[in-house]
């Protein structure tokens, strides 16, 4: 057995375990392919190019509202205790640690609200590992004569990330949130159903596509 198919099936049995507690996920949120973010997530926010936002830049806040006639989230910032600005979740980065958090946050994102961030940044880090191989994979010519090597290389990220995904996906499954408040415990279970759908539903087919893309460009070779 792979260690690919070990983790699936590690998997699947601690979803068959929380299925017979009643405790198995249901729907998700979703927005744009991403886990829509929670009001009390921890970002910093960057990538704005207006003369403005780049005065932004680097700041650090908590999500207090998701704003839907515009699309984008409130974010309070830590600096200015009294001000918030509407940023697009494209200049959301989230904090990945206990470390990069304000003091006075530090207890809210300890333990499982650590790990489940952890987890939503390395979501975030395989797909854009992902997609940058899909690029190098659609730019590549196939007939050059160092094209096997290359293959051979996105391959080897491609198989990595598949593996990371299921990771991701059994550390989902074994993610312990009875000790959070109710109010913490359910703003937690639905990032975490937003992030097993993106996992099942973007990353798992994202890797699969390039995957099966790779096979064929191989065949073509010979």
């Amino acid at each position: 057995m792979s260690e690919i198919d070990r983790l699936k099936e590690e998997r699947r049995a601690a979803r068959l375990a929380k299925e017979a507690d009643g405790n198995a996920p249901t729907s998700s949120v979703v927005q744009d392919g991403e886990p829509k973010l929670e009001a009390g997530v921890r970002v910093t926010i960057y990538g704005l190019e207006s003369e403005a936002g780049k005065q932004l830049n680097g700041q650090r806040g908590i999500i207090a509202s998701f704003v839907e006639d515009s699309g984008r989230y409130a974010v309070k910032l830590d600096s200015e205790a009294d001000r918030s600005v509407n940023v697009r979740r494209e200049n959301l980065q989230l904090q990945s640690s206990v470390e990069s958090a304000a003091p006075e946050a530090v207890e809210a994102v300890s333990g499982a609200l650590a790990q489940l961030t952890a987890l939503e940044m390395k979501a975030a880090e395989l797909r854009d590992t992902l997609n940058a191989e899909q690029k190098t994979l659609n730019g590549l010519d196939l007939q050059d004569a160092e094209a096997d090597e290359s293959l051979d290389a996105i391959g080897k990220k491609v198989t990595a990330a598949a593996a990371a995904i299921a990771k991701l996906q059994v550390g989902l499954d074994e993610l312990d949130l009875c000790e959070l408040d109710d109010e913490a415990r359910g703003a937690a279970r639905t990032r975490r159903k937003a992030l097993n759908a993106t996992a099942e539903g973007s990353l798992q087919p994202l890797a699969a596509a390039l995957s099966a893309q790779l096979a064929t460009a191989k065949a073509g070779r010979n």
